[in-house]
């Protein structure tokens, strides 16, 4: 079964002085979880931090790499049919980048019964509008 950390998410974001909102969807019609652009689980927002808002992709620590991947590889393998295919986010991502957003990949990891490993890769553009990231952890 796969791991649900929408709600960890939530608390350790508010911890941080966020109000959040979860905006990935169950679109049960198609049978499949829809996230807000392509690739965004949660918008979170604080007036007293740089960026105001945020784009948060949330995930196991073990997967942040793969969903950095998702979000800024201009091109997709699609994981039925082995066909590669022009990735749309990496053009949506700079866009909310550019209007001054952030965006984060949030990932957690069991770290004993009740506590929880966090690693964020805080996702930017640098000066030629290429895709940089800096990685923090928290225990």
């Amino acid at each position: 079964m796969k791991a649900n950390y929408n709600k960890k998410l939530k608390r350790y974001l508010e911890r941080l002085g966020y109000t959040t909102t979860i905006v990935e969807r169950w679109n049960g019609f198609a049978g499949v979880k829809q996230d807000f652009d392509g690739y965004l689980d949660a918008i979170a927002l604080n007036p007293d931090k740089k960026p105001h808002t945020l784009g948060i992709q949330c995930t196991s620590i073990s997967s942040i790499s793969s969903r950095w991947h998702k979000i800024t590889d201009s091109e997709i393998v699609d994981a039925k049919t082995k066909i590669t295919e022009p990735n749309p986010r990496p053009a949506k991502a700079k866009r909310w980048l550019q209007c001054g957003n952030g965006i984060w990949i949030v990932g957690f990891k069991t770290a004993s019964l009740r506590e929880w490993e966090v690693k964020v890769r805080r996702i930017s553009l640098d000066s030629a509008s290429d895709f940089v990231y800096e990685d923090e952890r928290h225990g």
